[in-house]
């Protein structure tokens, strides 16, 4: 079969990962960098309120 025939093309590697959801530890290091301040915030209040 022909892709072109069809006016489709091969997906690469990255959009393939893009569409399947690119794998837990890339969602999972985007959701980090994506919500940084919140994660440092809670961090930092959980140890203010450990050490009181």
């Amino acid at each position: 079969m022909n892709l072109e025939n069809l006016n489709l093309v091969e997906l690469s590697r990255e959009q393939s990962a893009s569409i399947d959801g690119g794998g837990w530890a890339e969602w999972f290091a985007t959701q980090i960098v994506d919500h940084w301040d919140e994660i440092k915030k809670g961090v930092s209040d959980g140890f203010k309120a450990g050490s009181r």
